[in-house]
């Protein structure tokens, strides 16, 4: 006989998410009890609490906190779990892209994108964990405000396919003074290819034929950045 699945109305009001969450204000749940609240109900006899505090104990953190690897997961392989079938897999990916969306949007509210720093800080939590090469270009007017980015190409794992062209289509059609582009590298490593150097050199010549400036490439790893910008200051610094 298969058990049915626990909800939070059957835990005790002391342990009820959504009462905590009202008496005590948000601040104060656990993971996984916030979790619970996104997932609603348990699986097989399983209160949703015990599923997601078993989840987030499960999930491959590698060096991560167990939530941000969670939301780090896919679609295919959520499902792998024990208690988690479509719905809750459609669930936790929801939440996941909610958090990457007002990351960003709380970054771009409060800095000021004027150094190669504040543009991979604001990249970083978007970017960071991808498994794949994928190929950025942002967009400023002549007063260096930003006026969006737009994604460029999905490479593999060792290499982003990329066309310059479409670069200065999207600039043209954005109405754009300058860009940035960015990048990831899924190694974690962010230090330039050889390919990479090539193309930004590539792409410089092109900047100045159309006269819109390229003002950076900016690569992103694991926690760690590369700018060309500021290698290069560096470099004439040095001299």
């Amino acid at each position: 006989m298969q058990m049915k699945n626990l909800t939070m109305k059957e835990l005790p009001c002391s342990e009820q998410p959504y009462e905590l969450l009202e008496s005590k204000g948000e601040a104060s749940l656990t993971d996984a009890q916030l979790l619970a609240i996104i997932l609603k109900n348990g699986s097989n006899g399983e209160r949703a609490v015990d599923l997601a505090a078993r989840l987030l104990a499960s999930v491959p953190a590698q060096g991560r906190e167990p939530l941000i690897a969670l939301c780090h997961q896919s679609l295919r392989k959520l499902k792998q779990y024990k208690g988690i079938g479509r719905v809750k897999a459609i669930q936790i990916r929801a939440l996941a892209e909610l958090s990457k969306r007002l990351s960003k949007q709380q970054a771009m509210e409060r800095m000021v994108l004027d150094t190669p720093e504040a543009i991979a800080d604001l990249y970083m939590e978007e970017m960071r964990y991808l498994t794949q090469e994928v190929t950025k270009a942002i967009y400023f007017n002549a007063k260096m405000e930003l006026l969006g980015d737009q994604n460029l190409s999905v490479g593999t794992m060792t290499r982003s396919l990329l066309s310059p062209r479409n670069i200065f289509l999207a600039a043209c059609e954005q109405g754009a003074y300058a860009f940035v582009l960015i990048h990831n590298h899924p190694s974690g490593n962010p230090i330039p290819s050889l390919n990479d150097i090539v193309l930004t050199d590539q792409l410089r010549q092109a900047a100045k034929l159309l006269e819109i400036p390229m003002i950076d490439h900016i690569i992103l790893g694991d926690g760690r950045y590369y700018s060309f910008k500021e290698h290069e200051n560096t470099q004439r610094e040095e001299k």
